[in-house]
């Protein structure tokens, strides 16, 4: 039941954003217009400044239609996202919004301060202080990695079912919260006099941003290197178990990038 209700307070949430867009949007819209005609009568067409007005519809419009795909994207995975981190991406990108709004504001006032002052260097625009949703890859990754499980890990890689039962047995997960807790994490396991291994654990944290998405992969390719050794009676190579780990961790990393450009 209280998956269910928070569920549906995060759809809530989702539409109420949804509908401040609609809102900010028309805002905005409504007073660059204002000054790009008051632009167009005091320096021309073809000035930066009345430029600048369109400039300003179109930049406000490709945030609202980036947020607006984040917020599709969140609908969409709605049963495998982490709720609490669906609800802090929501709450970063409000942040970061009304950022947007004060600096667009803040442009467009003093565009009409250069018309009413007949003086285009007062529009000079000033640079952003902040990094906009769009222009943040972190927080596009740690998106996209936030509806991932070690399963789907598991289905990258194509562990067979006997592997994927094993590791798992093996596998305890726990949550990420502070810095120190990044050094509980980690494959350990047992070798016999042949260097065979006989035993393996792990500890894992909980994905739910990019950072915890990769330590996954890592810990469980490692895993998975370490079950050939225990499932083929063979000796680990720790050089070549090290170089294969990475390989794999990169080879990931690389394909998960190209999919969040499309998600």
């Amino acid at each position: 039941m209280k998956n269910l209700r928070e569920r549906k307070d995060l759809n809530s949430e989702i539409n109420e954003y949804k509908r401040e867009i609609i809102s900010e949007t028309g805002l905005i819209i409504y007073y660059a217009l204002s000054a790009y005609l008051s632009s167009l009568i005091n320096f021309g067409v073809n000035s930066s400044v009345t430029k600048d007005c369109l400039a300003i519809i179109k930049e406000f419009s490709d945030i609202n239609y980036y947020e607006k795909r984040i917020l599709k994207f969140i609908k969409k995975n709605i049963d495998t996202i982490d709720i609490g981190v669906a609800f802090d991406l929501i709450d970063i990108m409000s942040e970061r919004k009304e950022e947007d709004i004060i600096y667009y504001y803040k442009v467009l006032d003093d565009i009409e301060d250069a018309c009413e002052m007949q003086d285009e260097f007062r529009a000079t625009r000033i640079k952003k202080e902040h990094t906009s949703i769009p222009d943040d890859e972190f927080f596009s990754a740690d998106l996209y990695a936030a509806k991932y499980t070690v399963d789907d890990i598991m289905n990258y890689f194509s562990f067979d079912q006997e592997m994927r039962n094993y590791i798992k047995a093996k596998t305890m997960e726990s949550l990420y919260e502070f810095e120190d807790d990044k050094e509980i994490f980690g494959v350990n396991y047992k070798v016999d006099e042949n260097n065979v291994v006989t035993d393996i654990k792990l500890i894992v944290p909980t994905i739910f941003d990019y950072e915890t998405l990769m330590i996954n992969v890592n810990l469980l390719m490692k895993a998975c290197y370490l079950y050939m050794s225990f499932k083929y009676n063979v000796p680990i190579n720790l050089e070549e178990f090290e170089i294969k780990s990475t390989t794999e961790e990169n080879r990931f990393s690389q394909d998960f990038k190209q999919k969040m450009l499309t998600y």
